[in-house]
């Protein structure tokens, strides 16, 4: 009988068990060989420096080199969720990239506060499992973001349950991470993403042993307030997509980093502006307005629309759907400077 891989028990932690390493029968012939001198024990020569305990059921994954390709796929990520939480909570929104990390799995899951939104996900072809973790803060902010508040974290008991409409705004969130993630990564291998469960307390979030070397991805969102997402998958995972990651020639960065600066410009925010018009009083007079008094102004029919102070349209003036609004005409017609051509002097 297969064990149920949710049920299978944690194993590599600090209570690990020298047998679960070497059998007894394996110590035993060790033991006779170093008594008959089949197993040499002075080969090799001590190395300089101070001795470091190393425990062999660690399980450590070596990294070699570093995967650039990753790095990419994350900015991509941490750019195309900031668009899409946007339009979620018609708010601001910063995505922060806090880079990767390398932890063993007890420790990365040990720093996930409690409660938060865990999300079990399998992931292909990479063949592993992974987590995408939702702080507490965060879901509080994008839920009163969504119904309407600044985006602050409306929880007021310390560890407190999400609520169902919590939950509701968390999976929302998942969902839009899953989008981006497929886009994402769709330059190195169609990455599909699929829900497993979903936990509140990280204890029950267990996807691999205790001491599995994982690659952790935080990304710190803000809106009035901060909170945190963090993706976990495990190193072991990446050996399917190894020379992919680090395929990254850098010798040709134009062509390579054009797509991704071009995306980046048309997800800029600009503020628009539009000035009515302006008129010329005397100092003596703008202080002696009071509350009340009438300034007259002639109502333009054609009008500027500024982005950062720059002309950029021209547009009229006018009412759309009971609101006030500006029809967009065409491009401004920019002024040229004058120049000043000094006077040559003769001797």
């Amino acid at each position: 009988m297969s064990e149920d891989p949710q049920q299978a028990p944690v194993r590599g932690d600090a209570q690990r068990h020298p047998a679960d390493v070497i059998s007894p029968d394996e110590v035993a012939a060790l033991l006779d060989g170093v008594k008959s001198g089949t197993v040499a024990t002075d080969a090799g020569h001590a190395a300089d420096g101070p001795v470091r305990p190393y425990d062999f059921a660690a399980g450590e994954h070596i990294v070699r080199g570093r995967l650039v390709t990753l790095d990419l796929i994350n900015e991509r990520f941490a750019r195309g969720l900031r668009t899409n939480l946007e339009r979620l909570v018609h708010r601001p929104v910063e995505v922060a990239d806090q880079g990767a990390q390398h932890q063993r799995f007890a420790d990365a899951i040990g720093a996930v506060k409690v409660p938060s939104a865990l999300y079990v996900v399998n992931y292909k072809p990479l063949a592993c499992q992974g987590l995408l973790v939702l702080d507490a803060a965060l879901v509080g902010a994008l839920t009163d973001a969504f119904f309407g508040g600044t985006g602050r974290d409306v929880r007021h008991a310390a560890g407190a349950e999400l609520t169902p409409g919590e939950w509701r705004l968390a999976t929302k969130c998942f969902e839009l991470c899953v989008a981006e993630l497929r886009t994402a990564w769709s330059s190195v291998v169609p990455l599909e993403v699929e829900l497993v469960r979903l936990e509140s307390n990280p204890q029950f979030a267990a996807i691999v042993p205790a001491s599995a070397p994982m690659l952790v991805r935080r990304f710190r969102i803000s809106l009035e307030a901060t909170g945190e997402l963090t993706l976990l998958l495990p190193l072991a995972g990446l050996d399917a997509v190894r020379e992919q990651l680090q395929s990254a020639t850098p010798g040709k960065p134009g062509r390579q980093c054009r797509p991704d600066l071009e995306a980046a410009l048309k997800d800029s925010v600009l503020q628009l502006e539009t000035v009515f018009s302006r008129i010329e009083i005397t100092l003596g007079t703008l202080v002696n307005l009071r509350p009340g008094d009438v300034i007259e102004i002639e109502r333009p029919d054609n009008v500027l629309v500024l982005a950062d102070g720059q002309p950029v349209f021209s547009a009229r003036y006018g009412i759309s759907s009971g609101r006030n609004a500006v029809q967009v005409l065409g491009p401004a017609v920019r002024q040229p400077q004058a120049r000043t051509n000094p006077e040559r002097k003769t001797a």
